[in-house]
């Protein structure tokens, strides 16, 4: 098993205790999305390519653990690109 299913499983399993830079490892350096600061200085942006309509983004702000609502949304969009 390599780091990176070993992140998500991580990530998976405990949604409820994640921080902002293992979610932002996910998705940026293993998932290929790109992140943009939102209207607020202490919110990501995060979109993929593949990705198309109302649900093609997830804002997560940098709170230290993220909730798990942003974690949750976040893992279905990662499922979507990653494993389709």
């Amino acid at each position: 098993m390599g780091t990176s299913d070993k992140l998500y499983l991580k990530i998976k399993n405990n949604p409820n205790n994640v921080s902002f830079e293992e979610i932002d490892k996910l998705l940026v350096n293993i998932g290929g999305f790109t992140k943009r600061n939102g209207s607020r200085k202490s919110h990501w942006i995060y979109k993929h390519e593949k990705l198309h309509g109302i649900d093609e983004y997830v804002n997560i702000p940098m709170d230290r653990p993220v909730k798990s609502v942003y974690i949750k949304k976040a893992l279905r969009l990662f499922e979507e690109v990653y494993f389709d």
